[in-house]
Protein backbone atom coordinates (compact mmCIF):
# COMPACT_ATOMS: atom_id res chain seq x y z
CA UNK A 1 0.00 0.00 0.00
CA UNK A 2 1.19 3.52 -0.84
CA UNK A 3 0.82 6.63 1.26
CA UNK A 4 0.75 10.21 1.05
CA UNK A 5 0.85 12.77 4.20
CA UNK A 6 1.00 16.57 4.86
CA UNK A 7 1.13 18.94 7.66
CA UNK A 8 -1.01 21.72 7.42
CA UNK A 9 -0.52 24.42 9.73
CA UNK A 10 -2.16 27.73 10.95
CA UNK A 11 -3.33 28.62 14.44
CA UNK A 12 -3.42 24.94 14.77
CA UNK A 13 -1.69 21.89 13.24
CA UNK A 14 -3.52 19.23 11.78
CA UNK A 15 -1.88 15.84 10.02
CA UNK A 16 -3.68 14.01 7.15
CA UNK A 17 -2.15 10.74 6.21
CA UNK A 18 -3.99 8.85 3.23
CA UNK A 19 -3.20 5.40 1.69
CA UNK A 20 -4.64 2.84 -0.39
CA UNK A 21 -3.85 -0.45 -2.72
CA UNK A 22 -6.47 0.74 -5.23
CA UNK A 23 -9.40 -0.94 -6.82
CA UNK A 24 -9.66 -4.24 -6.77
CA UNK A 25 -13.10 -5.02 -8.47
CA UNK A 26 -15.47 -5.23 -5.41
CA UNK A 27 -16.07 -5.08 -1.90
CA UNK A 28 -13.50 -5.88 1.12
CA UNK A 29 -13.15 -9.93 0.24
CA UNK A 30 -11.19 -8.79 -2.96
CA UNK A 31 -8.52 -6.72 -1.23
CA UNK A 32 -9.35 -3.32 -1.81
CA UNK A 33 -7.72 -1.63 1.40
CA UNK A 34 -8.07 2.29 2.39
CA UNK A 35 -6.75 4.40 4.87
CA UNK A 36 -7.32 7.40 6.35
CA UNK A 37 -5.58 9.15 9.49
CA UNK A 38 -5.22 12.49 10.80
CA UNK A 39 -3.76 14.10 13.93
CA UNK A 40 -6.16 17.92 15.28
CA UNK A 41 -4.89 18.36 18.79
CA UNK A 42 -7.32 20.09 20.75
CA UNK A 43 -11.05 18.70 18.88
CA UNK A 44 -12.77 15.81 19.95
CA UNK A 45 -13.55 12.49 18.26
CA UNK A 46 -16.27 9.97 18.90
CA UNK A 47 -16.03 5.88 17.26
CA UNK A 48 -19.15 4.47 17.71
CA UNK A 49 -17.39 0.94 16.29
CA UNK A 50 -21.05 -1.02 16.42
CA UNK A 51 -22.18 1.29 13.89
CA UNK A 52 -18.69 2.66 11.94
CA UNK A 53 -19.92 6.39 12.56
CA UNK A 54 -16.85 8.73 13.66
CA UNK A 55 -17.89 12.16 14.39
CA UNK A 56 -15.35 15.03 14.60
CA UNK A 57 -16.21 18.36 16.63
CA UNK A 58 -14.26 21.42 15.89
CA UNK A 59 -13.89 24.52 17.58
CA UNK A 60 -12.08 27.61 16.28
CA UNK A 61 -11.58 29.15 12.71
CA UNK A 62 -7.77 27.83 11.84
CA UNK A 63 -9.45 24.33 12.77
CA UNK A 64 -12.00 24.91 9.86
CA UNK A 65 -9.49 25.86 7.97
CA UNK A 66 -6.92 23.44 8.09
CA UNK A 67 -9.90 20.51 8.33
CA UNK A 68 -10.80 21.56 4.41
CA UNK A 69 -7.29 21.79 3.48
CA UNK A 70 -6.83 18.40 4.56
CA UNK A 71 -9.85 16.65 3.11
CA UNK A 72 -9.37 18.56 0.00
CA UNK A 73 -5.90 16.74 0.21
CA UNK A 74 -6.89 13.60 1.10
CA UNK A 75 -9.34 13.40 -1.47
CA UNK A 76 -6.68 14.12 -4.32
CA UNK A 77 -4.42 11.72 -2.94
CA UNK A 78 -6.96 8.84 -2.80
CA UNK A 79 -7.66 9.47 -6.37
CA UNK A 80 -4.30 9.96 -7.09
CA UNK A 81 -3.10 6.70 -5.23
CA UNK A 82 -5.81 4.59 -6.90
CA UNK A 83 -4.39 4.95 -10.18
CA UNK A 84 -3.70 1.58 -11.42
CA UNK A 85 -0.62 2.10 -12.88
CA UNK A 86 0.65 3.72 -9.60
CA UNK A 87 -0.75 1.15 -6.58
CA UNK A 88 0.54 -1.94 -8.84
CA UNK A 89 4.11 -0.88 -8.74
Amino acid sequence: MLYLSKTFTDACILNVKVGTNGYHGGDAGHGAKTYFEFQLDGSEIEVDKSTGKVVIKLGGDAELRTMIQGLEFAAKSLEILSDSEVTNV
